[in-house]
């Protein structure tokens, strides 16, 4: 393993769910002609090239950070495509655009609207998912999470009255598909946000472009989730996972080749009020925020569901969350409760990691 980080790409992951490229130390262990580099400027993106290529764009709220290890022309040209595709994603489902498609579904709650095939089998897969996961993944949970001071901290949480009247507006079942029509119809009063399952699914996007060009050897980081495909250099790339409350302290260091890891967890965005600390994390099933566990991580093969499940084991908790995931095919989990303890699944056994 040791030999690994001398010639793996090491991608730095906060357990937290700030999961990120240590961009610096790659490029000064794979790119040591600084001349060799030129960057290529794309709106936001800049494209760095050289005996690897990065880039890195804002997409959905959240940073998206690129790595290839292919020949440069060919890993641009795949990166430019990449990035168009995810900005078509991005400007039909981000729920704060007044242009995209579920802006406007959101707008017109209560009729059944029309919308492409992107929207609706990501609803659809959404709505699948919350069954999967017993309610603890839900994209109509805003209602509630609105109520939470997360943007003005010098407000007071919400009241349980206020909870349950929320609670209302709550509840994918509620949403009806009509697979036919492709139309979508939300319940008066609801709202959904498709950006939990959207950047797994941005990823995705990123993975086919990479397919349809021949490259196997890439990685992706979205706004905490990360997945590498193929190697780098020959070697696996390398995840590490740091301590949720102890900054810079590694937990584990784990392989990761053609999978996808994610991370659910309050340390980075959470609140005080009277003493008591809130997490930004939202039990959809409840209305109150989740704090029984510092964080949950999962690797699994599809980057959306990676994302999806790490919510889900999060909200779960312990017992329940290493419970569920056993249950799952090819999903893996681990978790820290709020001890510092590290917890895992049994399938971890014989896993990759240090």
């Amino acid at each position: 393993m040791k030999k690994l980080l001398t010639y793996a790409a090491v991608v730095t992951a906060a357990i937290s769910g700030g999961m990120h490229f240590d961009a610096d130390k790659d490029k000064a262990e794979v790119t040591s002609d600084e001349m060799a580099k030129q960057k290529l400027d794309m709106g936001d993106v800049t494209i760095n090239q050289g005996s690897i290529v990065d880039a890195e764009i804002v997409s959905m709220g959240s940073s998206l950070k690129i790595i290839v290890d292919a020949e440069p022309s060919l890993a641009s040209k795949a990166i430019r495509e990449a990035v168009r595709e995810i900005r078509v994603l991005e400007s039909t489902i981000t729920s704060w655009k007044p242009s995209s498609e579920v802006y406007y579904l959101n707008d017109n709650a209560g009729k059944p609207i029309k919308v492409s095939d992107v929207t609706f089998n990501l609803v659809a897969k959404a709505l699948e998912q919350s069954k999967v996961t017993k309610g603890t993944f839900d994209i109509t949970v805003g209602a509630v999470w609105d109520l939470y001071p997360f943007r003005d901290q010098s407000k007071a949480p919400p009241s349980e009255d206020q909870i349950t009247e929320a609670l209302e507006f709550v509840g994918s079942d509620q949403i009806v598909l009509n697979e036919k029509s492709k139309t979508v119809t939300l319940p008066d009063g609801m709202r959904i946000n498709l950006g939990a399952i959207g950047k797994g699914e941005a990823v995705n996007v990123a993975l086919r472009v990479f397919e349809k060009h021949g490259i196997s050897n890439a990685a992706i980081s979205a706004g905490g989730d990360l997945t590498a495909i193929g190697t780098k250099g020959g070697e696996p790339w390398v995840v590490e996972l740091e301590n949720p409350r102890w900054e810079d302290k590694i937990l584990l260091k784990l392989q990761l080749k053609d999978m996808s890891v994610a991370t659910s967890g309050n340390a980075k965005r959470n609140f005080t009020y009277n003493g008591k600390l809130y997490g930004h994390i939202i039990d959809p099933r409840t209305g109150k925020d989740v704090t029984h566990v510092q964080s949950a991580t999962v690797i699994a093969k599809d980057p959306t569901l990676a994302d999806v499940y790490a919510t889900a084991v999060f909200v779960l908790g312990l017992e329940q969350g290493l419970a569920w995931a056993e249950s799952q095919p090819d999903v893996r989990a681990i978790i820290v409760d709020n001890n510092g303890m590290l917890h895992m699944t049994s399938n971890m056994k014989g896993y990759p990691y240090e």
